[in-house]
């Protein structure tokens, strides 16, 4: 989920990329340079719809991600760990309470991602009541 300052850092770089484009499509298309003086208040508004429709699918944080990633590496190194010959009954114990840890923090994670969400939505809300 992008975050408020991720978004607006997110809106700075792609404002001037699709002022760009609709510079360069203007030209190609050979709009009337009347039209030019419009282009950057376009491109603030197409740059909002294109970080809106990536909220909208959900595109995951590098935060995110890098989580993910290490739940996946680290449960696929526990299973390894567990299936090699001359794992021990102790071991085997350890790596179940590890894997079990790895679950807790996954639920935990999954929780503080709702809240956070609540948290934002509430804020909004908020701000909303006050202003009217």
């Amino acid at each position: 989920m992008i975050q408020h300052k991720k978004y607006l850092a997110g809106q700075a770089w792609c404002t001037p990329l699709a002022n760009m484009v609709l510079l360069k499509g203007s030209a190609f298309i050979g709009l009337s340079s009347d039209f030019n003086s419009f282009i950057p208040g376009l491109a603030v508004v197409v740059s909002h719809f294109f970080l809106l429709a990536l909220t909208f699918i959900n595109v995951p944080s590098q935060e995110d991600v890098r989580v993910a990633v290490d739940l996946r590496r680290s449960r696929k190194n526990l299973n390894k760990l567990k299936s090699q010959p001359g794992t021990t009954p102790e071991q085997v114990i350890e790596i179940d309470s590890a894997l079990a840890a790895l679950r807790s923090k996954e639920i935990a994670k999954c929780i503080s991602d709702v809240d956070h969400s609540l948290a934002i939505y509430n804020q909004a809300l908020q701000e909303d009541t006050e202003k009217t």
